[in-house]
């Protein structure tokens, strides 16, 4: 699969990156709003690695409704590697349970490329066993979260991680 334009933009797709699995919104310039309310500077580039449509399109529609961030997408670990170094997102959520490199695996390589290693990560799993935030920190991931996604409860953690608490 190529890129597909899953945002409000122009209808363009993005450019540069032919590996399957990536979908990307077009460069568009998005802005923020400073405490008066004018809007200012680019928003947050947000890569989230998850291989289920139905999550992609469940935080998608999230993430619109909020106009705060602009999502990326990728659909496995090695997607989410070529796209991390390609468009250097602020915060990368991370699904571990993923076909061919896993989340683990990819939060390893991204944490050791020093092109990604800076990202923060969080990971994300259904999986919610005792020590499973213990092993996603060992991976190299900054935070944890599970599945299902309690939206506000992710907006606060990568809030915190990004430093854009309200």
């Amino acid at each position: 699969m190529a890129f597909q334009n899953w945002s409000k933009g122009d209808g363009g797709s993005a450019q540069g990156l032919g590996a399957q699995g990536l979908v990307a919104t077009p460069n568009v310039a998005f802005a923020t709003e400073d405490a008066s309310g004018t809007r200012t500077g680019a928003v947050p580039k947000i890569l989230y690695v998850e291989d289920n449509d139905d999550n992609v399109y469940l935080i998608r529609m999230r993430f619109d409704l909020i106009d705060a961030y602009r999502l990326l997408v990728a659909e496995d670990g090695e997607g989410a590697i070529a796209l991390a170094r390609a468009e250097q997102p602020d915060l990368i959520l991370m699904d571990l349970e993923l076909p061919g490199i896993d989340g683990w695996e990819a939060a390893r390589r991204l944490k050791a490329d020093a092109v990604t290693h800076a990202i923060p990560i969080i990971a994300l799993s259904a999986h919610a066993l005792s020590g499973a935030r213990e092993k996603a920190l060992a991976a190299g991931c900054d935070e944890f979260d599970t599945k299902p996604i309690d939206f506000d409860r992710l907006l606060a953690k990568i809030e915190a991680v990004l430093g854009t608490e309200k």
